[in-house]
């Protein structure tokens, strides 16, 4: 009886890295979390972005992205939000994003 040599995980993440990094090589990742996901009706779109774009601009274009969800409620829900690009807290939405960057929505949280 003869078995399967089990698949070294390392070669799964760089085929999965690869993949992704093709998918999003003129995309813009948006995760969208909590209020946001729900009125998107997703947590995760992907945007064409073929040159970098103001963050401002890419949140206006966000709603009509919502296809599956409600547009104007996440247009409300988006001015209540906190962004982070890459990680890292955007200020301001003069923040540039670019092409194979990711954004996080952030509404805000209750609790403690």
């Amino acid at each position: 009886m003869t078995s399967t040599p089990p698949v070294s995980r390392a070669r799964v993440d760089s085929a999965e890295e690869s993949t992704a990094g093709e998918r999003t090589a003129s995309t813009l990742t948006v995760r969208l979390f909590a209020a946001a996901a729900e009125a998107a009706g997703a947590e995760t779109l992907h945007l064409p972005l073929e040159q970098p774009a103001a963050l401002g601009t890419v949140l206006d274009r966000l709603p009509a992205s919502a296809s599956s969800g409600d547009g104007e409620q996440l247009g409300r829900v988006l001015r209540r939000c906190s962004f982070l690009v890459n990680g890292v807290r955007a200020p301001s939405n003069d923040r540039e994003l670019a092409p194979g960057d990711q954004l996080d929505v952030l509404p805000p949280f209750a609790g403690g």
